[in-house]
């Protein structure tokens, strides 16, 4: 696993998801099934054979956890005290942490990018060539997605200008972009 998987969690909303999850899942689904949770945009999905909700979370989640969902209806009852709780992923368990402690064997899946380096002088031209290479992703965790974004603005601006010249010469705007694109990245012209 990359990095820590901690969140922090409203116990009222917990609780509510897994009274919820408890309802929805069929006896056999909760005897034999399991739940993922993952997290992306602020929320943690909780995720089981035929149902699943989303809550609000604060903390970094870099992956899923699968744990038995038989622990639906013990979670939609009995939580630790304490608000807010700490979700986490350790040594193989699932920790719920509030005043007391409950542990839950889990499995983990790193679902996260892969790590992208990039020297502290980065040009347009390399954040072009990533953008070209990486997925949102790897952009995003590597912390590139907005110098990725304003590097885009600039090569638009630079297509524009350039178009403007040869427009007279009939060269399609669309294609002076995948050409200049391609020069720029070493990927083979269009």
């Amino acid at each position: 696993m990359r990095g820590p998987a901690r969140l922090f969690i409203s116990a009222k909303e917990l609780r509510a998801a897994f009274a919820t999850l408890n309802r929805l899942l069929p006896a056999i689904s909760k005897m034999s099934g399991e739940l993922v949770l993952s997290f992306a945009d602020g929320m943690l999905a909780i995720e089981g054979p035929g149902a699943g909700l989303e809550i609000a979370a604060i903390g970094t989640w870099p992956g899923r956890a699968r744990v038995s969902a038989s622990i639906t209806k013990m979670m939609a009852k009995a939580l630790p005290d304490g608000d807010p709780l700490t979700l986490e992923f350790s040594e193989g368990r699932l920790v719920l942490v509030g005043k007391t402690t409950i542990r839950f064997k889990a499995a983990w899946e790193d679902i996260s990018p892969r790590r992208v380096e990039v020297p502290i002088d980065i040009s347009d031209r390399d954040l072009l060539k990533a953008a070209a290479s990486q997925t949102p992703a790897e952009l995003t965790s590597a912390g590139l997605a907005e110098l990725v974004h304003t590097a885009e603005q600039r090569f638009q601006k630079v297509v524009d200008l350039t178009h403007k010249s040869l427009a007279k010469y009939g060269v399609a705007r669309e294609r002076l972009e995948a050409a200049l694109l391609a020069l720029i990245t070493n990927q083979p012209t269009p």
